[in-house]
């Protein structure tokens, strides 16, 4: 009688596990035509062919469980390995594993540079981000590009923390964002510099992170190697300032004079957030050489 118990015990905690993780399989299926819609309307100057390909693959591996893995509740997992009853098969992809940066996006096949969703740690509903999958072996995840004067840099914390411009153009991604991207595993910086459309440079340093904004968003940076100058390294340690708040290390107002949201010191060796076009010390530039192009891409460390 007491294994019959047992027993009766076991299958009524599984089949309640395996109703509750249909609903929530379904569940997570028929949102996401819903989450493609969304997208679209919310943000149409970012929806372009990668993401709404990337979605529509997820929607197609919702309806087609088979293809995905093979998941299962702990009392079905032994030592040798995981017994899969075929009602347990399903798409642990879309409800575990989703694409946390471009890396593991440029992992799953996706070699296109373009825009793309992925999902941070800490940011389970995504955000839109532009990915170079071209570059050095691809994978990497913009978080600054500035291409021409259409979008202004000169503004509060509050645009800084959530982000800024078009991804298709000049942004800033958000530095609640860089610091999620950058919190979850080690990642290297590369920083691509045009001084005209033939002189081009580039920059690699192979620590790369940014505190939360209880730290007020502090940079930690360190490994240069590669062409152009270690600029970004005076600036490791350093607070994020904005025009509303003023966390550098100078008597006087670094952004007020220099135009733009930075890690300055006193006041800066790189000024990527400048003003476009300026030859001024207000203007885009790296140790006072000038830009017409600047972008600042993450990846995680390659070993």
């Amino acid at each position: 009688m007491g294994h019959f118990v047992v027993f009766l015990t076991f299958l009524s905690s599984f089949l309640a596990s395996t109703s509750a993780f249909k609903n929530k399989y379904f569940r997570n299926q028929m949102d996401l035509p819903a989450r493609l819609s969304d997208f679209r309307r919310n943000h149409p100057q970012n929806v372009d062919q990668h993401s709404q390909m990337q979605l529509r693959q997820e929607v197609t591996d919702a309806r087609n469980p088979d293809t995905c893995h093979c998941m299962c509740p702990a009392s079905l997992n032994y030592d040798s390995g995981p017994i899969c009853p075929n009602y347990y098969r399903n798409c642990s992809r879309l409800l575990i594993k989703k694409p946390r940066d471009c890396q593991e996006m440029y992992q799953r096949g996706y070699n296109t540079t373009g825009v793309y969703v992925i999902y941070p740690d800490g940011l389970p509903q995504g955000i839109y981000v532009r990915c170079d999958m071209e570059t050095d072996g691809g994978g990497w995840t913009f978080i600054q590009r500035r291409v021409n004067g259409d979008v202004d840099f000169y503004r509060d914390w509050s645009d800084y923390k959530q982000g800024f411009g078009d991804l298709n153009g000049n942004f800033w991604i958000g530095n609640d964002n860089i610091h999620a991207l950058t919190a979850q595993d080690n990642y290297q910086l590369r920083i691509d510099l045009y001084i005209s459309s033939t002189n081009k440079t580039y920059a690699i340093y192979n620590v790369f992170k940014v505190g939360d904004e209880n730290s007020q968003y502090i940079l930690t940076v360190a490994g240069y190697s590669e062409i152009a100058n270690e600029a970004l390294l005076y600036h490791s340690g350093m607070k994020f300032s904005t025009k509303d708040r003023d966390n550098d290390r100078d008597d006087g107002n670094c952004v007020q004079e220099f135009k733009g949201g930075w890690w300055y010191n006193h006041c800066y060796m790189s000024n990527l957030n400048g003003v476009y076009g300026s030859s001024n010390i207000d203007g885009l530039n790296w140790e006072l050489i000038y830009l017409v192009y600047a972008d600042m891409k993450v990846r995680k460390m390659l070993i």
